[in-house]
């Protein structure tokens, strides 16, 4: 897969992690890979929906868009941290999908000036004998 310059790689440590070491302290709720499924899949209806009825205003489908988001899916903080506010969200949601829309994504003129390799990761012979 092509990754392009600036884009985040993430290693997998499993959704238990988060469950463990970050909901049971009581902290916000870390999405998983299936919330973020859902609310793509919430995401596409919802722009099915607006195919479907072209004559609907910007406003009547905001009105529609908060209403799932604080009435019908008030039991699913996760669901409803990560869908948008607004049409112009939708619609980024519904291009780049709910995951990428989540990420603080800079371009790389930014990195070369504020970026740091945090976790040492970068592309050379390793020193790790057993590697």
């Amino acid at each position: 897969r092509n990754i392009s310059a600036g884009s985040e790689l993430f290693a997998s440590v499993g959704d238990a992690w988060f469950v463990h070491n970050i909901e049971e302290d009581g902290k916000t709720p870390v999405p998983f890979a299936s919330d973020y499924q859902y609310v793509d899949k919430i995401v596409e209806e919802m722009v099915e929906f607006r195919r479907k009825y072209p004559n609907l205003s910007e406003a009547q489908l905001a009105d529609i868009m908060y209403r799932i988001k604080k009435e019908m899916i008030t039991a699913d903080k996760k669901a409803q941290s990560l869908l948008p506010d607004s049409v112009d969200g939708l619609l980024d949601v519904a291009a780049r999908g709910s995951a990428r829309v989540a990420l603080d994504e800079r371009d790389t003129d930014w990195l070369k000036q504020h970026g740091k390799c945090l976790d040492n990761i970068r592309p050379a012979i390793s020193t790790l004998p057993q590697a």
